[in-house]
């Protein structure tokens, strides 16, 4: 006699499930990217003009005492005089936000992408300064005293940045008929092959400015004129913590490209042994890559507008000299290169399908785009349709 078999309970497939709102909307940023730069031109745009008729918070030259000290490109700027420039440049933001969603023509949509670039790089590296950085380091240590409305419109003008990079990259993708979305290509991308290098860049860059913190914590003065036996305590765990934040962030660099920057390794409790979303290490080191250049260029236009004259910082507390107090900072914009090359080739690698083009990891192979580059979904947006 044949037993009815028992069936077996199905188990629910958690990688199946729907993604919410938030994704679906990040998934197309092909197609808002250039609506919010935009926006944001017309915004701070708005903002600039307000700040040419005299009203308050403007957040540079004589309104910001700490600009010079770090390394704001306005430093001494009178509202009267800045705030027009601003809303210039934003008028010309928002004609090429306008051209990178109108244009069809090769040579004006190759105009409006390389302005487009020109415009981010402006947004993102040469308007904002150091004081990023610095509080992003201090939130680390819970420290918030040094935020303030000058900070916060660094990160709006970083925002600006990041929208007019999304709409510059996908336009040109478009136009070279690859996917707006993940660019993808059949053959294995160079930043693959990079990333290595890039990775232990990301990781000995910062070791110089570790060591002389490390130093100044146990009261050696390496690389400094001055003495420290007079450090308080307070001051000496401020100094060990900037250097546990740099080495540890080299450190983090190297999982970037290798196994445990894939999997949580087993001294990690609960999720020991679980996959890595890959979006947590692309996000985390593409905003510190961003941060860090910002604050290695700011050095180096301290350190260089000191020497020429045009800027004169007013120091905190007691000077410091010696080549401890700024050598290592000239290691950070190389610091950030190496970090953004080793994160975007950690995202190369371990993206995972495109919901666009349906193309996978160069590791993971998987079909290509459809005919003539155009994939499926994402559409060339127009402005008006």
């Amino acid at each position: 006699m044949d037993l009815p078999e028992i069936p077996r309970p199905v188990r629910r497939d958690r990688t199946a499930r729907p993604p919410g709102a938030l994704v679906r909307a990040w998934r197309h940023w092909p197609v808002w990217s250039g609506y919010a730069a935009l926006v944001w031109c017309l915004g701070y745009g708005a903002l600039a003009v307000a700040w040419s008729s005299g009203a308050a918070g403007f957040p540079y030259g004589d309104a910001d005492p700490d600009g010079a000290g770090m390394g704001s490109v306005l430093a001494g700027a009178a509202a009267a005089d800045a705030a027009p420039l601003l809303a210039g440049g934003c008028l010309a933001g928002a004609l090429v936000a306008v051209a990178l969603l109108r244009t069809s023509g090769r040579i004006a949509n190759r105009l409006a992408v390389g302005a487009a670039w020109l415009l981010a790089g402006i947004l993102l590296l040469v308007l904002p300064d150091a004081r990023l950085l610095q509080n992003a380091a201090y939130a680390l240590l819970f420290i918030f005293v040094k935020l303030d409305w000058r900070v916060l419109n660094q990160g709006v003008v970083v925002l600006g940045g990041l929208a007019f990079a999304g709409a510059a990259l996908a336009a040109g993708r478009r136009r070279a008929g690859r996917c707006p979305s993940c660019g993808s290509a059949d053959r294995p991308s160079r930043l693959v092959r990079l990333g290595p290098v890039a990775a232990w860049t990301a990781f000995l860059a910062p070791l110089p400015y570790g060591l002389v913190r490390l130093a100044w914590a146990l009261g050696v003065p390496l690389g400094i004129d001055q003495g420290l036996a007079d450090q308080p305590l307070a001051a000496r765990f401020g100094e060990a913590a900037l250097a546990a934040l740099a080495i540890g962030g080299g450190v983090l660099a190297l999982g970037l490209v290798r196994p445990w920057g894939e999997v949580w390794p087993r001294w990690i409790p609960v999720l020991a042994g679980r996959r890595i979303p890959p979006a947590l290490p692309t996000t985390l080191g593409g905003l510190a890559a961003i941060l860090v250049t910002i604050g290695g260029l700011s050095v180096v236009r301290i350190v260089v507008g000191t020497e020429l004259g045009w800027l004169r910082p007013e120091p905190e507390g007691p000077e410091i000299t010696g080549w401890g107090a700024g050598g290592p900072g000239w290691l950070w914009p190389l610091w950030g290169l190496g970090l953004a090359v080793a994160t975007a080739a950690y995202h190369r690698r371990r993206r995972p399908r495109c919901p666009v083009c349906l193309t996978a990891a160069p590791s993971a192979g998987g079909p290509g785009c459809s005919a003539g580059g155009r994939p499926a979904g994402i559409d060339r947006p127009r402005l008006g349709s």
